[in-house]
């Protein structure tokens, strides 16, 4: 599908996820783009809105990042990755791995500010709507 902009995606979105309004449903935007999208199709279905901010962690070099970590230091390996490609680049840059993860974590912790996280109690038991701009 292609749209005019993000507002015009988020609305026809919100659209054909009708049977989802006024249900028990969150929309999680996983990148700034996403929030706008996300924002239309929250007021669309009268659903929360919540930003899952990550930042990647990457080895210089390569073409893809290595993996992603969040605000509550969820480090999740990239899945384009084989496990031979995984366990070669940790055991190589076991400390560079290591040392980007933390500066990552601390960019997002200064980024989001105390209590800056979305609580786990707000998306249990709920239909969670993943939106990205690309996505």
């Amino acid at each position: 599908m292609y749209f005019k902009n993000r507002a015009d995606a988020g609305r026809q979105l919100a659209e054909r996820l009708e049977a989802y309004r006024r249900s028990n449903c969150v929309v999680l935007a996983l990148n700034p783009g996403g929030v706008m999208v996300g924002a239309q199709i929250a007021m669309g279905l009268h659903a929360d809105l919540f930003m899952l901010a990550t930042e990647e962690v990457r080895i210089p070099g390569e073409p893809v990042a290595l993996a992603a970590v969040t605000a509550e230091d969820t480090f999740t390996y990239n899945p384009e990755l084989s496990s031979g490609e995984l366990d070669e680049l940790a055991m190589e840059f076991h400390g560079l791995i290591e040392s980007e993860r933390l500066a990552k974590l601390h960019k997002l912790h200064t980024v989001m500010g105390p209590g800056g996280e979305i609580p786990r109690d707000m998306l249990r038991r709920r239909v969670v709507i993943l939106v990205a701009d690309g996505l």
